[in-house]
């Protein structure tokens, strides 16, 4: 958030105490407009919460 302050709306804070949830496509996003890209899609999983789609059983 040094380098951009809009990213401060990424991310909110998690039931555990001290840790933090990013938004990762909202990251993505705001990084691809500021470089003038215009036509993003997709976006609509979060790696937290569908930890079945993101994350192998050990």
């Amino acid at each position: 958030m040094q380098h951009d302050p809009a990213a401060e709306a990424a991310f909110k804070p998690s039931a555990n105490a001290g840790k933090w949830i990013a938004d990762i496509y909202a990251l993505a996003r705001q990084r691809l407009n500021a470089a003038g890209v215009t036509a993003i899609f997709g976006g609509e999983f979060c790696t937290y919460a569908d930890a079945g789609r993101f994350f192998l059983p050990p």
